[in-house]
């Protein structure tokens, strides 16, 4: 399973996108960090409820970003929205949130499962 969200880039990351691209290697790598860090304090094994994050850039159209977070189940979806919550209360985060709207735009978000049927 796969929550899919879709930016619009903002003027400032298109201003300077190796900034940007650095910018959001650094919000994946705090993200995931606190993730796991927050998995380790509520006695788990310190894995964080997502699997992992890709990022498709458009390449026609109008700029955009795609971020796609994935987890096993429902059940991970959940536990990862309760520990991004908790996480956004907490300064550093509120100014990383901050950043975050400054480059992008949320579009739409969605959730996707692998169809079933066989890939060739």
């Amino acid at each position: 399973m796969y929550w899919v969200s879709r930016y619009r880039l903002q003027e400032e990351a298109l201003r300077d996108m190796s900034t940007f691209w650095s910018w959001l290697r650094s919000w994946d790598d705090a993200f995931f960090g606190a993730q796991k860090q927050m998995a380790a304090q509520v006695g788990g094994p310190g894995k964080p409820a997502y699997q992992s994050s890709a990022y498709y850039y458009n390449l026609v159209g109008e700029p955009g970003l795609e971020i796609w977070l994935q987890a096993p189940d429902m059940a991970a979806f959940e536990e990862g929205r309760k520990m991004t919550h908790a996480m956004a209360t907490g300064p550093d985060w509120q100014r990383r949130i901050a950043e975050f709207s400054k480059y992008l735009e949320l579009v739409e978000s969605r959730l996707v499962d692998d169809a079933p049927i066989m890939r060739r």
